[in-house]
């Protein structure tokens, strides 16, 4: 939420001709209602069965695509796990409560479970998620000081839809994660709205 998911996996997916899928779109097309109206007529419970169902039935698709993957499937496990698959390839766009709390803005329609303080909600939930993330990831990139065309070229430069080698995963006993500041060049291994 914030962070780019929805624009640099559109300009991935549009770079390397796969298609795009947002799950939040998926939801509302399937529903005819928006993420909104979901958490204000039942909160998580409402949402988190449907943003399941899309993450899991988008990863069995025999064919590649770009995944925006709403930021609380990392807190349930049947979507980690289908994540964690061997031919998943996962990117975490990392950036600051206070820098996703000015992008979204206070957007309490869209967003009503960040209530009255968008960056105490962001600030708790990354702290409560960001190891996950990053646990989780081929690829960490910091979107704080970056637009969403540069952080594409970087993903797709670096061939970041290759997913990890399942040998390198046991290995280190999680996927690797690299980070890109405005003092480093991405370098690293190939790498997922």
């Amino acid at each position: 939420m914030g962070a780019g998911k929805s624009s640099v996996g559109r300009i991935v997916a549009a770079r390397v001709g796969v298609p795009f899928v947002d799950v939040d779109d998926e939801i509302v097309a399937g529903t005819g209602r928006t993420v909104g109206d979901l958490w204000r007529a039942g909160g998580a419970s409402a949402f988190r069965p449907l943003e399941r169902a899309v993450v899991l039935e988008t990863l069995a698709r025999p064919t590649p695509v770009v995944l925006a993957v709403p930021a609380g499937a990392i807190e349930d496990p049947a979507c980690v796990a289908a994540l964690s698959g061997p031919s998943v390839t996962v990117v975490y766009l990392r950036a600051p409560a206070a820098v996703l709390a000015a992008r979204i803005g206070a957007d309490s329609l869209r967003r009503p479970f960040l209530g009255t303080d968008p960056i105490a909600v962001l600030t708790e939930q990354y702290a409560r998620r960001d190891a996950r993330y990053e646990a989780l990831a081929d690829r960490v990139v910091a979107v704080d000081r970056i637009d969403p065309e540069t952080a594409a070229d970087d993903l797709v430069a670096l061939g970041a839809l290759a997913p990890a080698r399942a040998s390198d995963r046991r290995r280190s006993g999680h996927r690797r994660a690299e980070e890109r500041t405005d003092d480093d060049d991405i370098a690293g291994r190939p790498e997922p709205g």
